[in-house]
């Protein structure tokens, strides 16, 4: 993570249905310079990115999408596993009910 203000001019282009005008266009847009590679290589296969940020040490890093997705960027594995224990559902699609009743059913 990068010193907030430690930005890179990036060429991006800003698609049409986020336009003001309804056209495609390229902008110069600043980035934090530690997810100019992670932003640019989004953006060269076709995943185009809205807003970024590294939080600066201090939050999570993030990138918009503008297909609307966010990405979320952990500091550390531990942090990622306490994101991950707030959400209702699990890469299984099981909600938190689903696993507590497993758990109790298996200890029946």
């Amino acid at each position: 993570m990068c010193k907030w203000g430690d930005i890179v001019a990036m060429g991006l282009t800003i698609p049409a249905h986020l336009s003001h005008t309804g056209k495609a266009y390229k902008k110069l847009v600043g980035i934090d310079r530690c997810m100019v590679s992670i932003v640019r290589c989004l953006n060269d296969n076709d995943l185009i990115t809205v807003a970024s940020c590294c939080g600066h040490g201090n939050a999570p890093g993030n990138i918009s999408l503008a297909d609307g997705r966010e990405i979320i960027i952990a500091r550390s594995w531990e942090e990622a596993r306490k994101m991950e224990s707030v959400l209702e559902i699990n890469i299984h699609g099981e909600t938190k009910t689903d696993l507590v009743e497993r758990r109790n059913h298996h200890e029946l």
